[in-house]
């Protein structure tokens, strides 16, 4: 009972003096809920080397095709890391 008490008394003394900004808890709850959108394609070598050369009229065609998509977007900051893998030579490795 008694180390139920002392316990007891930390934890007063310890929350009991705690305090957090509105700021801090502002962020916090930012951070714990914002949620990402994740998209990404996978392109062959093949692919690159013919050249993807839109035109302004394809352009200006699938932007309207998809305005949706662009109605309530909040202006993204990503910081991204990609890497490059030889396939054929890490197969040849891997036997």
């Amino acid at each position: 009972m008694s180390k139920e008490i002392l316990i007891s008394k930390l934890q007063a003394l310890i929350t009991g003096s705690a305090s957090v900004s509105d700021e801090a808890i502002r962020k916090e709850f930012t951070k714990q809920n914002t949620k990402v959108k994740f998209e990404y394609a996978v392109l062959k070598e093949d692919d690159i080397k013919k050249g993807l050369h839109p035109t302004v009229e394809e352009l200006k065609a699938y932007y309207d095709s998809h305005q949706k998509n662009y109605a309530n977007s909040v202006p993204e900051k990503r910081k991204i890391k990609y890497a490059m893998l030889d396939t054929g030579k890490f197969r040849a490795e891997c036997r």
